[in-house]
């Protein structure tokens, strides 16, 4: 999927989100579109609404950490992704992640 993919995806996404702001899925998918365009300062507001519907998603938790990560906020990353480790103590990419972030 190209970055124009995800612009036509955010342009639809928000148009709906006006109609259901409720909607947990489409709330998600302009987030994660964001955060395939490197927007990450405006995918952190998104995700966060996401974070707030679904503290246990750990992939949401994932990305939005790397939002984080991307926008030098390293203490609410290292939160997020010890959030994600919670959940999925087994997973190697959130295991991955804490190591960058550690050794940043």
């Amino acid at each position: 999927t190209s970055k124009k993919d995800f612009k036509n995806i955010c342009k639809y996404c928000l148009k709906y989100f006006e109609i259901k702001p409720s909607e947990y899925n489409i709330l998600y998918l302009l987030f994660f579109s964001l955060y395939k365009q490197n927007e990450f300062q405006e995918a952190i507001e998104y995700g966060e609404r996401c974070y707030l519907r679904n503290p246990t998603n750990a992939n949401l938790l994932v990305q939005l950490a790397d939002c984080y990560y991307q926008t030098n906020q390293f203490s609410r990353s290292e939160y997020l992704i010890e959030k994600a480790l919670d959940i999925e103590p087994e997973n190697e990419k959130i295991k991955a992640f804490i190591k960058k972030l550690r050794n940043f």
